[in-house]
């Protein structure tokens, strides 16, 4: 029951204070408002809202389309598949070979596919911002930054 009163609380506050004014912000849009909201997001109850009402300038939008395109996620996809497959032939190149230092094919590759990922998360990183790292899925993007 507390929990109610309190996410009604914040649900009316938020309300109260999502309206841009037509100064400084008025270059940027606003994006609509998500149905998560301070507490809940706090006490992870609910991971759905990526918005809450944040003012976004045309550039961060467009990255965030960009980001939730299926384009995008094919191609992120498609990226580590090859970077797998790109392991396994080395690692087989490697030991059938019997050396130490593969071909500059395979240190050409890595660097590619390192540029790519480091590109991929350099944009979602900028389309997120800092919800990137209590968003849904923030463990793998967390994990994404190891890697890398």
């Amino acid at each position: 029951q507390v929990l109610q009163n309190k996410t009604q609380d914040i649900r009316t506050h938020n309300a109260e204070t999502t309206d841009c004014s037509q100064d400084a912000t008025s270059k940027y849009k606003k994006v609509s408002k998500g149905t998560t909201f301070g507490l809940e997001k706090s006490l992870g109850l609910l991971f759905q809202a990526e918005n809450d009402g944040e003012v976004m300038s045309p550039w961060q939008e467009k990255a965030r389309q960009l980001v939730r395109s299926t384009c995008f996620e094919t191609f992120s996809v498609l990226m580590i598949l090859l970077s797998t497959v790109h392991a396994g032939a080395q690692t087989d190149y490697q030991a059938r070979h019997l050396v130490m230092n593969p071909p500059p094919v395979f240190r050409t590759l890595e660097i590619v596919f390192f540029a790519l990922f480091l590109i991929e998360v350099c944009v979602r990183l900028f389309a997120y911002r800092g919800l990137y790292f209590y968003m849904w899925g923030w463990v793998w993007n967390i994990f994404d930054l190891v890697l890398i």
